[in-house]
This record gives structure tokens, sequence and C-alpha cells, in this order.
């Protein structure tokens, strides 16, 4: 079991997760390939680290593909 939340409330944390600009973030939120959740009474962008995880482990399997 891990410590963290469930959630990574902030952009710019899973933009630094993933090893890539929160202009990117914003492309896949668009494209769909990221889903966003808002919580809270400003309705603050959240991500699910599963969905992170999810997506760097597809991102890394494509790049190890073209070596």
């Amino acid at each position: 079991m891990t410590d963290r939340p469930e959630y990574i409330a902030s952009l710019a944390m899973a933009a630094e997760f993933l090893g890539v600009s929160r202009m990117t973030i914003y492309t896949w939120r668009k494209e769909g390939r990221l889903r966003e959740y808002r919580f809270g009474p400003t309705k603050r962008v959240c991500f699910k680290w599963a969905d992170l995880e999810a997506l760097r482990a597809e991102r890394d399997a494509k790049l190890s593909d073209k070596e």
C-alpha cells in the first residue's frame, strides 16, 4: 500500500511526474489522453496517480519500442 493520496492536485506536479511541460498536460487533457477531476469550491484540477502512472508506462513503452 502506498502512502500517497489517490489524487495529485497540481497540474505542475503532474507535469513534473511525467517529465513534460504544463502545455503537454493541457494538450493531453484536450485530446482525452488524461482525465481530469475537479474538487472543492474552487474546482481545482486534480489527476489520479493511477492515470498518471498508466500514461507514463504507455509513453515509456513506446519509447523503448523505438530503440
